[in-house]
């Protein structure tokens, strides 16, 4: 398993419990970049039917970027 299936693996455990807390995500990337890889697995995880399931009032923004900035995950949490 390579270090981005580790990554995602680890991602998935940790938010199938922290998924419930979540209120917003806000995900910003260009899509050329050559880091942008982790920005769309995460995308596409928080966008998958298990995760709107689970917490369908999550608010996902995503803002594409054009210039060559990094790509920038934020996640706000409601209250415990």
């Amino acid at each position: 398993m390579g270090k981005l299936g580790r990554t995602l693996k680890v991602m998935e455990e940790a938010s199938t419990q922290l998924a419930g807390a979540m209120k917003n995500v806000e995900i910003r990337f260009n899509p050329f970049h050559s880091h942008a890889r982790s920005a769309k697995a995460f995308l596409k995880y928080v966008s998958s039917a298990p995760m709107r399931l689970s917490n369908p009032e999550l608010e996902v923004k995503v803002d594409i970027l054009e210039g060559q900035d990094p790509p920038e995950i934020t996640i706000g949490y409601g209250e415990c």
